[in-house]
């Protein structure tokens, strides 16, 4: 009798799994990047890829379906787009962001050296008036 609810529970457990190795899978779908790297389009078969899971696993979720229909049809708009002229909003290549990170890191870098030069004189004055004070002390002795 044990048995027969243990297998239930497997069966859930191992559908979880697959819910969630399809909805890894289909993030990295719909990140288009990704998507070409790994030379792959919005279909059943790469997602079966991606998961190693058979097509039937992922034509049984209807969600999972959906989704990559609705990639499918954004994909085919941004394509229908850029042939009609449309501006496409540009992309900041990888390039780009790190040399503004780079500017910005060294801005900051800048900002701080200045800031640990303006201690440091700091630190001096403070050093040479407590000598002052210790020199006076001693003399009053």
């Amino acid at each position: 009798m044990g048995t027969e609810n243990a297998i239930p529970l497997e069966k859930e457990g191992a559908r979880e799994q697959n819910d969630k190795l399809i909805l890894s899978a289909l993030e990295t779908l719909r990140d288009p990047t990704k998507r070409a790297k790994l030379k792959l389009k919005c279909t059943v078969p790469a997602v079966c890829k991606l998961t190693k899971l058979s097509t039937n696993t992922i034509r049984s979720r209807s969600w999972a379906v959906a989704a990559l229909k609705d990639m499918k049809a954004a994909a085919k708009r941004k394509a229908t787009e850029v042939e009609a002229g449309e501006t496409v909003p540009p992309a900041v290549s990888l390039v780009d962001a790190l040399r503004g990170r780079v500017a910005l890191l060294l801005e900051q870098n800048s900002l701080l050296f200045d800031e640990i030069l303006l201690l440091r004189e700091q630190v001096k004055a403070r050093e040479l008036r407590i000598e002052e004070l210790q020199g006076k002390r001693l003399a009053a002795i």
